[in-house]
C-alpha cells in the first residue's frame, strides 16, 4: 500500500465497489479535479504512481467531494439512478456493523485497523450535537446517516492506497 491511487483507479474503484452506472462523460472533468489530466504526462514513464508530482491538497478534497456526492441517498449529478436502500437491501445490510464489515471486506480484504473501525462506528452512533444514537431503519434520518457513513468509509486514507 506505499503507491496512491491515481483518480481514474479511484474513480473505477468506487464505482465497482458500489456498483454504480457511471456516466463516463463526467471523468475527464472529475479527474482532472482531483490533479490529473488525461494525455499531458507522456514522458517514458508516465504519471508518478507515487503521487509527489499530483497529489496535493485541493487534489484530495476533491476525492472526498466526490465520495460523499456519490453517497448522497437520493441520487447524485453522477449517477441518478444509483440507490442506496436499493444497494442495502441487495446486499442484506441494516446495521452500522454490517454495513462498514460489508465494505472491510469488498474494498480492504477484511484488514481495517481496530482504530480505523471504532472510529467508523463511532460516527456511525453519534449525531451533529454528539447525542449517541443506534441506527436503524426506523429512523427518519436512515439514508441520508448510511449515505454519510458509506461516504466516511470512501474516504478514508486507506482508500486512497493501490
Amino acid at each position: 500500500h506505499a503507491k496512491v491511487k491515481t483518480p481514474i483507479e479511484y474513480i473505477n474503484s468506487l464505482g465497482r465497489a458500489m456498483e454504480w452506472p457511471l456516466r463516463l462523460d463526467d471523468l475527464p472533468e472529475i479527474n482532472e479535479a482531483m490533479g490529473m489530466h488525461f494525455f499531458t504526462r507522456d514522458e517514458p514513464n508516465g504519471w508518478s504512481e507515487y503521487g509527489f508530482d499530483w497529489v496535493n491538497t485541493g487534489a484530495m478534497l476533491e476525492r472526498l467531494d466526490f465520495a460523499t456526492a456519490l453517497t448522497r441517498h437520493s441520487g447524485n449529478q453522477y449517477m441518478r439512478s444509483w440507490s442506496i436502500g436499493r444497494y442495502l437491501r441487495q446486499h442484506d445490510l441494516e446495521t452500522e456493523e454490517e454495513i462498514l464489515n460489508h465494505f472491510n471486506q469488498l474494498l480492504f480484504n477484511g484488514s481495517l485497523p481496530k482504530d480505523t473501525r471504532d472510529l467508523i462506528l463511532n460516527f456511525a452512533r453519534t449525531v451533529e450535537n454528539g447525542r449517541r444514537i443506534v441506527l436503524s431503519p426506523e429512523r427518519s434520518d436512515y439514508l441520508p446517516r448510511v449515505g454519510e457513513l458509506i461516504g466516511l468509509i470512501l474516504a478514508i486514507p486507506e482508500m486512497h492506497y493501490q
